[in-house]
């Protein structure tokens, strides 16, 4: 078969684009480190064996890559163009809202865009949890809770950290382990 200009058959690329749309129409794979598993569902596609099946992952990759990270700028200012005209827009049908319902619709909507327009700027930061990190929402009777973690939480100390923390400061409580 014939090479093309960067050295690669027409077969090649083919299988290549084969399997940047499978992974681009199966997000699990195309962010998971499974190589393997991965692997074995090209081989079974293409019908070739698994060096040539991680080469044709690795260039696919490379290509989804490229073409998320291709004119980012102009991607960046059509989006923030976008988001200026759904602003001005929206200000115009907030303008035009004759029902207090619709005014309230309309100016929340407006809201978003801003957040929206402002996210695209990168004056927000994005807060994602951590999987391990659970959601605290307890109602905790701070009664019960002595002094000396009552000033702990006072000085701006995780809840958490007060509430796991064994060493509750009681100075009633003298079982010292030395005097046995």
């Amino acid at each position: 078969m014939p090479k093309t200009e960067n050295g690669h058959t027409e077969k090649y690329w083919l299988n290549v684009k084969v399997v940047s749309s499978f992974l681009l129409t199966n997000q699990e794979f195309l962010e998971c480190k499974r190589g393997k598993h991965l692997a074995r569902v090209v081989m079974d596609e293409l019908g070739c064996e698994e060096r040539m099946a991680m080469t044709y992952i690795a260039e696919a990759r490379k290509e989804i890559k490229l073409l998320y990270t291709k004119n980012v700028d102009k991607k960046i200012r059509k989006a923030l163009r976008d988001r200026e005209d759904q602003i001005r827009s929206l200000k115009l049908q907030l303008a035009d809202a004759k029902k207090p319902a619709e005014k309230a619709r309309f100016f929340q909507l407006l809201q978003t865009a801003y957040k929206d327009r402002d996210e695209i700027l990168g004056l927000y930061e994005k807060k994602e949890k951590t999987p391990g990190e659970a959601n605290l929402n307890l109602n905790i009777d701070y009664s019960k809770l002595n002094s000396r973690q009552l000033q702990r939480l006072a000085a701006g100390e995780d809840i958490r950290a007060v509430l796991v923390d064994t060493d509750n400061g009681n100075p009633n409580d003298s079982t010292d382990k030395s005097q046995s």
